[in-house]
């Protein structure tokens, strides 16, 4: 069965210690640090047999630096996510509005974890391209319009804010697909801009929201004007709320 191992405290691990781990597992080398494990934190290998988890593990604990060892099935699934495009920040609740306008209410001390973050994503993109294929000759049949069709690899930035309530609540919200009725409440306008609109909404919302943990990305949007936390890619994201979740003592279900 995969184990995963994570850390235990808050702080990530530096390069050179990550270089001295790898070095210790056969098959891996220092390289690897700098691709496998680059911008890990929190959940810092997966997929791995027993035995290169264990052996990674006391690599750390040589240089000070403490992991664990996790059945990757014990580790917490989120709940499945509902895709928000409008909500309201109240005094009592966060408002979420499903597809037709109703109001779901979502009182401030149920929600557990607030995380968001500036992510480098993977998307593909459909393309059409025409093009004319020219008759065999000037005599014998006429020109034909062909359509290609491709799909183009793009690598753009997006904006991800996840909100957890319970044990069984996940609003989700994705700049490629928010509606701008999702910053109404919130003072925001188009001339200020989605990134400035975005980080207004994360503030209300862990001002409000004082018993939630937050991870490095929400964090960095607490103070306005601060440097924002970047994510390489939505697997960093993630893992790191998988990580909070199992920090905070979820575990998956049985």
């Amino acid at each position: 069965m995969p184990y995963t191992l994570v850390q235990t405290g808050f702080e990530a691990p530096s390069v050179e210690q990550l270089k001295s781990a790898f070095q210790a597992v056969p098959g891996f080398t220092a390289f690897d640090a700098l691709t496998i494990g680059r911008d890990v934190f929190g959940i810092l290998m997966r997929g791995v047999e027993l035995e290169t988890a264990s052996t990674m593990k006391n690599a750390f604990a040589e240089q000070h630096f403490e992991t664990e060892v996790v059945d990757e099935a014990q580790l917490p699934q989120p709940p499945d996510p509902f895709q928000v495009h409008q909500l309201d920040c109240r005094d009592d609740a966060l408002v979420i509005f499903d597809s037709i306008g109703r109001e779901n209410p979502v009182p401030w001390e149920d929600i557990s974890l607030v995380a968001a973050g500036n992510t480098g994503m993977v998307e593909f993109r459909e393309v059409w391209t025409e093009r004319i294929v020219q008759a065999i000759t000037p005599h014998v049949g006429a020109p034909k319009i062909v359509v290609d069709h491709d799909l183009k690899e793009e690598h753009p930035e997006r904006w991800l804010l996840e909100i957890i309530a319970g044990k069984d609540r996940r609003y989700s919200v994705n700049s490629a697909k928010c509606s701008p009725l999702l910053f109404r409440s919130v003072g925001g306008s188009q001339a200020q801009g989605f990134d400035w609109n975005f980080g207004r909404l994360v503030r209300l919302i862990l001002e409000r929201a004082k018993n939630a943990a937050s991870n490095r990305g929400a964090e960095s949007l607490r103070e306005a004007g601060g440097a924002v936390f970047r994510y390489a890619g939505k697997t960093s994201f993630y893992d790191e709320m998988i990580w909070i979740l199992w920090k905070m003592g979820w575990r998956a279900a049985a």
